[in-house]
């Protein structure tokens, strides 16, 4: 997996819900990550539920050329997707009015 600027999903073995998340790097580096790193909120999540994760099987949702449509694109996939990202990332919900803010000057100065 050498795609960057992604909007991806990870799915559950045993449970019914997606984890989806935006990476800029390496997408298999970022996968490496929340495999290994007790930082991350998959890892935490796997450990404390017992749950875990079909990390061979990563989908690519979306794609962008710059950092706010990656990353209006990724808060768009959680709102439409069954998502644990509410309750993994709860700075998440702080992140959105700034978002659009700054998605609605961009777009004002394209269509001037």
């Amino acid at each position: 997996m050498l795609h960057t600027i992604v909007v991806y999903n990870i799915k559950y073995k045993n449970f019914e819900a997606n984890y989806i998340d935006k990476c800029k790097r390496i997408l298999s580096y970022r996968i490496s990550e929340h495999k290994k790193s007790s930082e991350s909120s998959c890892c935490q999540h796997e450990s404390s539920t017992g749950q875990t994760m079909y990390y061979d099987n990563i989908e690519i949702i979306d794609k962008a050329d710059i950092d706010m449509k990656l990353r209006t694109k990724e808060f768009l996939h959680i709102i439409k997707r069954k998502s644990l990202n509410n309750q993994l990332n709860s700075q998440f919900n702080y992140e959105i009015k700034p978002l659009i803010i700054q998605a609605y000057t961009q777009h004002r100065k394209s269509s001037v």
